[in-house]
């Protein structure tokens, strides 16, 4: 399965301390009770206070290092368009064997198996189970810190989102 979308982050001459945009996928298990980090999360790009990084995560509790996560950050141009996915491989029977591979301009930037998590009930949350897809543009919190009193706003500090998709075969 493919979940990829087309973004352009706000402007990159803005000051944009404590603006947070994200594309990211949320367990569905969350709407049955099951709180955050356990129902799983993928986070296919988030960016935090207009730096040079996108970053690829997986959160799933303390298999995956909770709550930094584990992923990786990829170089960007802030203020162009760039084309953001995460693909999951469920090919292999074997939940080690399985894979998410984290893909900005169709360049893969991190790889994660099922074995670098070493547990199967935490690799289910965040590979073989439904989710539903997210971009938002967050103001302040824990990652980014507080937004200052010079930080852009509007458009400058927004995500332009030209299309969002998911491929999956069977």
């Amino acid at each position: 399965m493919i979940v990829q979308a087309r973004l352009k982050l706000g402007d990159p001459g803005a000051k944009l301390q404590g603006i947070w945009p994200a594309f990211w996928s949320l367990g569905e298990a969350v709407r049955n009770g099951v709180g955050w980090p356990g129902c799983g999360e993928i986070d296919t790009m988030e960016n935090i206070n207009g730096g040079s990084l996108g970053h690829g995560t997986i959160h799933c509790g303390a298999a995956c290092n909770d709550p930094t996560g584990l992923g990786q950050g990829m170089a960007f141009d802030y203020g162009a368009f760039h084309t953001w996915a995460h693909v999951i491989d469920l090919r292999s029977g074997d939940w080690k064997e399985q894979s998410i591979t984290w893909y900005m301009d169709g360049q893969a930037f991190k790889v994660l198996h099922g074995r670098d998590v070493g547990d199967e009930g935490a690799w289910k949350s965040v590979a073989q189970r439904g989710m539903f897809i997210t971009l938002n543009v967050a103001v302040g919190g824990s990652w980014p810190g507080n937004v200052g009193a010079d930080t852009a706003s509007g458009k400058a500090a927004g995500m332009e989102v030209q299309y969002v998709a998911v491929y999956e075969s069977e």
